[in-house]
């Protein structure tokens, strides 16, 4: 009997299979640079928890600053202080 996890993988391995790379880039492309307020926000927290992301060492610190996942991709990170 197959699990529900694994019949969800199969499935995403049969649709990048099947459809064109280019297509499924440019569908990548245009959900990261949407700016869907709260959903966004909730996809970039859900994004950061799942890769361990340290949102202290971001210049924004918050999710609700960014207002696409390109930017929170493309945000940069805070200076070292070094002591002189």
């Amino acid at each position: 009997m197959m699990t529900s996890n694994s019949y969800w993988q199969r499935l995403k391995v049969a649709f990048q299979y099947f459809m064109p790379q280019i297509y499924l880039t440019q569908i990548a492309g245009w959900f990261a640079k949407q700016k869907w307020g709260k959903i966004t926000h909730f996809v970039i927290k859900a994004f950061a928890k799942k890769y361990n992301i340290d949102m202290s060492i971001a210049q924004k610190e918050q999710f609700s600053d960014y207002a696409s996942f390109n930017e929170f991709f493309y945000s940069s990170v805070k200076r070292k202080r070094t002591s002189n």
